[in-house]
């Protein structure tokens, strides 16, 4: 609740600050809770599209990254872990097993 707030500041203009280290931080919030539930829920395109302007590179690519596996269909989710295990459960594909998690879950 307090995210979406402090983003609806951010995109209607009710604050004058657009700095990176606010939109990294409102954004680290919205991936800390997909990180710890998969849904869609804690994390969109609209999250990450009234957060980019204020982004540098970095976490703009790693917002990126959980959005694709995030709105990918169950299907191409469950099909990468399938066909690439061992890469599936690399460290850097984090995003893509929570994905897998999720649709198991049905938290998607």
């Amino acid at each position: 609740m307090i995210l979406e707030f402090l983003r609806w500041l951010l995109a209607t203009g009710h604050t004058e600050s657009r700095s990176s280290q606010v939109s990294e931080g409102i954004l680290q919030g919205y991936l800390d809770l997909w990180h710890w539930v998969p849904s869609h829920v804690f994390f969109s395109q609209v999250v990450l599209d009234t957060l980019a302007p204020g982004l540098a590179e970095s976490p703009r690519r790693e917002a990126a990254r959980v959005l694709r596996w995030a709105t990918e269909s169950r299907e191409k989710v469950l099909e990468f872990y399938r066909e690439k295990a061992d890469l599936a459960r690399a460290k850097g594909n984090l995003d893509a097993l929570e994905a897998v998690i999720s649709n198991l879950l049905g938290v998607r």
